[in-house]
């Protein structure tokens, strides 16, 4: 059968970042602003995100930043989706736009809360 997996992810964009990809994948994601101010894209719109601010969304629209205005730009960043289905399909590159990368990486989660 299927099961929830949860997946955090500390997200840190700075001047050494040149690449900023579009991501779409199952499920929905929870975005929260650590430090920084961003543009961020989901489907056809555009947010401005500042420390504190956060968006809830469905993840299967194309979505990830889109102009890095204040840098270094962190960000917790939260995806829920069921896994284990027929047909089960997995992350999915959009586009990659000739910018600036983003260096991905995941938060050590204590032993205790996995």
């Amino acid at each position: 059968g299927k099961r929830l997996v949860v997946e955090p992810y500390l997200i840190t964009l700075t001047q050494q970042s040149d690449v900023f990809p579009l991501f779409q994948h199952s499920g929905v994601e929870f975005l929260y602003m650590l430090e920084g101010r961003v543009n961020y894209r989901h489907a056809d719109k555009t947010y401005l995100l500042e420390p504190g601010d956060s968006l809830f969304f469905d993840s299967d629209a194309p979505h990830g930043p889109d102009d890095l205005i204040q840098l270094p730009a962190r960000s917790l960043s939260t995806i829920c989706s069921l896994r284990g289905g027929e047909g089960e399909q997995g992350w999915r590159l959009v586009r990659a736009v000739p910018a600036r990368k983003i260096p991905f990486r995941t938060v050590d989660i204590p032993e205790g809360l996995r």
